[in-house]
């Protein structure tokens, strides 16, 4: 049997090429696909708060979720299962909080933590931290692409472990004031919240000062 001409060979292996180069770029997050709730909330419980989760596909609306979301989505908006999500509070004061969570893991030196998306492509969060950073300094990533950089904050204002009386103070002076202090804004889907105290944070911070949780900070 002859050998097959060169130029059908080449011809081969620029399909295969081709092929391996499409499938390994479809396992990459594409930013422009994926959703990422606009906030970090935590607790000392691990309680999850309410949030909004924007962006990704044209006309994607913005959706009210339970807990912090990031839905990975790649080149061709399809959902990528079994992606690592992570969390980087390494560039704030935030204190982490150890979490015995399934399928949550918390590295204390590098101060994040990582969750896997399901099937869906989706990896819902339920952190436990103390404090707050109004800065756009925690880092959201997938797999090790960047995809956001958000504020956090806590109920546990103060940062002393536990949702306390301090934070409780602070929370009702804000609510009273009608002061545009955000540190204890907890629920950014509500209307008329936008950065403000509202009943709807009170109902939340309540919840969460009954609980009287205390989390055991990371080394």
């Amino acid at each position: 049997m002859p050998d097959p001409p060169r130029r059908t060979i080449l011809a081969l292996l620029a399909v295969l090429c081709l092929t391996v180069s499409t499938t390994a770029q479809a396992k990459v997050p594409d930013p422009r696909f994926c959703r990422v709730s606009t906030l970090v909330l935590g607790t000392s419980s691990g309680a999850g708060l309410p949030g909004c989760m924007t962006g990704g596909w044209s006309g994607a609306p913005t959706t009210r979720v339970d807990g912090f979301y990031v839905e990975a989505r790649e080149v061709n908006n399809g959902p990528l299962w079994y992606e690592p999500v992570t969390l980087d509070f390494s560039r704030t004061t935030l204190r982490l909080l150890a979490d015995d969570t399934p399928g949550t893991t918390v590295d204390c030196v590098a101060r994040t933590i990582t969750r896997l998306t399901g099937q869906d492509g989706i990896a819902v969060f339920q952190p436990r931290f103390c404090g707050q950073s109004n800065g756009r300094d925690v880092v959201v990533s997938v797999n090790g692409v960047w995809l956001r950089e958000l504020e956090a904050r806590s109920t546990d204002v103060d940062g002393d472990g536990a949702t306390g009386l301090m934070d409780f103070s602070r929370l009702a002076a804000n609510l009273l004031e009608g002061s545009a202090d955000p540190a204890t804004d907890f629920d950014p889907c509500a209307a008329g919240s936008e950065g403000r105290t509202t009943l709807a944070d009170f109902a939340l911070f309540a919840r969460e000062l009954l609980r009287e949780a205390r989390g055991t900070a990371c080394p």
